[in-house]
């Protein structure tokens, strides 16, 4: 009878963490890359073309509902700004003159379970590793 239970139980704590695994790749993976697992992918001193590469759409409006977003002003050393948008958030990367990535970001337009995790766990979820204000 113990064993029978002991079974159970491991069976339902093996599908609960397959079950949180599958929803934070879900969370992560974002809308055709547009996410913040791509802005970490994300690295100093790529080009235009490796990023478009790692978010596999070129810069845009990829949204169902309309949301005001300011721009943030240019910071130094940046360039110019390209930016991809969704429902959930947008991703800025910054090029230099040369056209290489010196910033990059993804800001969410509303906070999510991850974030809090995030945020618990001192992870800046709005820049992650290194981003905008760094």
């Amino acid at each position: 009878m113990k064993k029978r239970i002991l079974i159970r139980l491991g069976l339902l704590a093996w599908l609960t963490l397959a079950g949180l695994a599958l929803y934070l790749w879900w969370c992560l993976s974002g809308v055709s890359g547009i996410g913040r697992a791509s802005v970490w992918r994300i690295k100093p001193g790529m080009t235009y073309k490796e990023v478009v590469a790692i978010i596999g759409l070129p810069p845009g409006h990829y949204r169902a509902n309309i949301q005001e977003v300011t721009d943030e002003a240019l910071l130094e050393g940046v360039d110019q700004f390209r930016r991809w948008y969704t429902d959930s958030g947008v991703i800025y990367v910054g090029f230099d003159a040369g056209g290489k990535v010196t910033e990059r970001s993804y800001i969410a337009f509303s906070e999510s379970f991850l974030d809090d995790l995030y945020q618990s766990l001192g992870i800046d979820a709005k820049v992650g590793p290194y981003g905008f204000g760094h």
